[in-house]
């Protein structure tokens, strides 16, 4: 009896809560007076938004929403994140249109970044929500002593805007007939102002593999180092002129060392401050390098000083329709015209119609320019677990993804129980 008086307990707080709950999730969906806003980026703060800004309805699909919010993102001088905010008005807001910026300071928490982002993202919601009905219910605040909104990116003084990295990673995994360790390891420095761009890289990375079955027993050891610099003036907001230097070594690629130097020049059909929306490059550069083999190639080298030109173009777009991007590239060395090679990539997110996305990316390259394969060839060993180049006339990847989503078209509540499990 008394077993059963506390199920019968139980399962009226159950009800209770499962009431209360459905409730507030129904209560979710504000008023139609209230802003409908679609947030379109690659965020990794989509649930924090909406717990913080609860005055409007985040709807699923573009269409539905009068406000558009696109964020795109790039990387400042100081290693922070550049955001760069598009509103754009749709049916009663339409034509009506702004975008704002807000700087990530790179030593941010996650946290601080996210923060910072939402206070921006309600600034650029108030000119809006203002026409709306619902402004009544708004009041607006101000801090005589804000934190810094990121909004302008001033030169520091301090280092001279120079930033410095340093990285280590050791990675270990195995099981009864197999061991791999796999340590790379690198430092960088860069400066990077309106007028200059400075990159500096060195990077080494080791990998260690051992296959034990039945007897057979196989050891497997690549090993790379590689350093490289990049000097970019700003000659205009359509031109830019650099050198770009590089050094490596490679087991996998037959080389003892590997030296080059390349003057560069590119122009931009857009604005380079439109760079995080649209760009259309065209890249030319001219490559003088050095190479020293560790093993004689198939053409009977085993050091070589040689010169070659590649021309790269890039475009790549952000709509509110999703994003398009393509990249041409093509090379050629003097001494020989016929050793070649050309890529061609491309990616694109579309919105077909509401709920519905397709994802495409694919890449193809010809290769004729494979200088520095070993004269002996490899081993199946060798061949089976890609410890060598091998020659190849082409090479290619693709991947074509579509999706579908359907149902209500709010999209304002954030539950983060057992998000394990998904």
């Amino acid at each position: 009896m008394k077993k059963c008086f506390f199920i019968s307990i139980l399962l009226l707080l159950l009800s209770g809560k499962l009431h209360a709950q459905t409730n507030n999730d129904t209560l979710a969906a504000l008023p139609d007076q209230y802003l409908s806003l679609y947030i379109d980026g690659n965020l990794n703060y989509d649930d924090y938004i909406r717990q913080q800004i609860t005055f409007v309805n985040f709807m699923r699909d573009r269409q539905m929403a009068s406000l558009h919010l696109l964020i795109t993102t790039q990387v400042t001088g100081g290693g922070g994140i550049e955001y760069t905010l598009f509103y754009f008005g749709q049916k009663e807001f339409n034509g009506k249109n702004d975008t704002l910026k807000y700087v990530a300071d790179n030593n941010n928490t996650d946290d601080e970044t996210r923060e910072g982002l939402v206070r921006i993202i309600k600034m650029g919601l108030m000119p809006y929500i203002a026409r709306l009905p619902s402004s009544g219910n708004f009041a607006i605040d101000y801090n005589s002593n804000p934190v810094s909104s990121g909004l302008q990116q001033a030169e520091t003084k301090d280092w001279k805007n120079w930033v410095f990295t340093v990285s280590a990673t050791v990675n270990a995994n195995g099981e009864k007939s197999y061991q791999n360790l796999y340590v790379t390891g690198g430092a960088s420095a860069g400066k990077i102002t309106d007028d200059w761009k400075i990159n500096i890289r060195m990077n080494g990375a080791y990998n260690y593999s051992n296959y034990d079955y039945d007897g057979f027993t196989y050891i497997s050891e690549t090993q790379s180092k590689s350093g490289d610099a990049l000097i970019v003036r700003s000659l205009s907001e359509h031109w830019s002129a650099g050198m770009a230097a590089s050094v490596y070594t490679s087991t996998y690629s037959n080389y003892d060392f590997n030296g080059s130097l390349s003057p560069a020049i590119e122009w931009d059909l857009f604005p380079y401050t439109s760079s995080t929306s649209r760009l259309f490059t065209i890249l030319y550069q001219l490559t003088p390098a050095y190479a020293d083999y560790t093993d004689t190639t198939l053409y009977g080298k085993t050091s070589e000083f040689l010169f070659s030109q590649s021309l790269t173009s890039t475009v790549s777009l952000i709509e509110k329709w999703g994003t398009v991007s393509f990249s041409l590239y093509g090379s050629n060395y003097f001494h020989d015209w016929s050793k070649n090679s050309l890529y061609l990539s491309g990616a694109l997110n579309l919105r077909i119609v509401k709920g519905l996305d397709l994802n495409i990316y694919g890449s193809y390259g010809l290769v004729h320019d494979q200088l520095s394969l070993p004269k002996q060839g490899a081993t199946p060993e060798e061949v089976l677990t890609r410890q060598i180049e091998l020659s190849t006339n082409f090479n290619y990847y693709t991947s074509v993804g579509i999706s579908y989503s359907f149902g209500s078209i709010y999209n304002n509540v954030v539950n983060a129980r057992m998000n394990l499990l998904e």
